[in-house]
């Protein structure tokens, strides 16, 4: 991949980049950086469970490994969090409940041509009913430490 197509990925998420997978708030183009304390290559996943719309790794990847990845996560949150296979499209979604529904159709692996890979992957929600049940499962959740 060369730098104009980065820059255009870059500007299709409005410029938003993030290196810290703590502070995704969705859309970003998230870059897995490597310290001496630190792999950022382990909290891609993170980061794209949190919003980030592209990941770029330092290793290769496959279109399979991130949805199996994915289809593992949406196993230990499957009240938030769907794992889809099919073909839908928006109209398929409303009324969901699911916070997120991660769509494998969807996903894409580019190869950067040095030893990294840029992960794209797409999730729906329905903006009225999957928002209004995380607020309810949210308060749910709050409740406890009030009560």
């Amino acid at each position: 991949m060369d730098i104009d197509k980065l820059y255009n990925i870059c500007t299709t998420c409005g410029g938003k980049v993030a290196t810290d997978s703590r502070k995704i708030s969705g859309g970003e183009l998230f870059f897995a950086l490597k310290g001496e304390n630190f792999d950022g290559n382990e909290y891609a996943l993170k980061a794209l469970e949190a919003g980030a719309a592209y990941a770029v790794v330092d290793k290769k990847v496959t279109v399979d490994e991130v949805n199996a990845a994915m289809k593992a996560y949406a196993a230990t949150i499957s009240e938030t969090f769907a794992y889809n296979e099919d073909d839908i499209v928006s109209t398929d979604i409303i009324g969901e409940t699911h916070g997120s529904i991660f769509d494998a159709t969807q996903t894409m692996c580019s190869d950067l041509g040095n030893g990294q890979t840029l992960v794209q992957v797409t999730s729906w929600y329905d903006n009225e009913n999957s928002y209004t049940s995380q607020m309810v499962r949210t308060i749910k959740y709050f409740e406890k430490f009030v009560a």
